[in-house]
């Protein structure tokens, strides 16, 4: 992994590819991730944080009307 690797700050540049935020992208690997339980999560992520403010490539995306 020392290519993947900064030197200072020491941290890893690897990701699993799931950094395009699209709702249907997030859909796609989210149902393979977390199965039945991603709607509920949807839901969860949409009553919690619906602006969106905590959020990563990898993380779960509120439901947009």
């Amino acid at each position: 992994m020392t290519p993947h690797v900064s030197k200072n700050p020491r941290a890893a540049n690897v990701t699993d590819g799931t950094s395009n935020n699209s709702v249907i992208h997030a859909r796609s690997w989210g149902i393979r991730y977390f199965s039945k339980n991603f709607d509920r999560l949807v839901r969860a992520k949409t009553k919690i944080d619906p602006e969106n403010v905590f959020n990563n490539a990898q993380s779960i995306p509120p439901l947009q009307y």
